[in-house]
Order: structure tokens, then C-alpha cells, then sequence
């Protein structure tokens, strides 16, 4: 019997979330932080905790400043 095909397709991450919903845009940056069990976040998920607030919509990693490639939701277009 031929094994199935697994889905190859990942989810792209976008950062990493730590306690305080502090989201950190690498694991080295969470670790930095004592935040080594943060969960890898994709764009879906994010978008959750932005629709309930629990998120910014517009946020830099806290260790490096670094602004997550994030594309804009439908209520932020221009």
C-alpha cells in the first residue's frame, strides 16, 4: 500500500506568541524574553486576537524592534 501524500503546504509563521500576548518575530527574540514555550502564530491566528483585541494590529518585536511582514486586513486597506 502506497502511503499517503502528507501536506506539504505550511502554515507561514509570523511570529512567536508569549505570555501577555506578547508577540516576538523569532524564537531567539522570545527566548531573549524567558519566553522559550512561545507558540509559533500564523496569519489566521493573528487575526483572531486582532478581531478580539487581544492583539495589536500593528506591532514591532519588544527585543529587536523588528516590524512583522504582516499584510493589511480589509478595514486597513486604502
Amino acid at each position: 500500500m502506497k502511503p499517503r501524500p502528507e501536506n506539504v503546504e505550511t502554515a507561514r509563521v509570523l511570529g512567536y506568541l508569549g505570555r501577555a500576548n506578547l508577540l516576538y518575530c523569532s524564537r531567539a527574540c522570545a527566548a531573549e524574553r524567558g519566553q522559550v514555550q512561545a507558540a509559533p502564530l500564523d496569519q489566521e491566528e493573528y487575526q483572531a486576537l486582532v478581531d478580539r483585541g487581544s492583539l495589536a494590529s500593528t506591532v514591532v518585536c519588544p527585543v529587536c524592534g523588528s516590524e512583522y511582514p504582516l499584510e493589511p486586513g480589509a478595514d486597513e486597506e486604502r
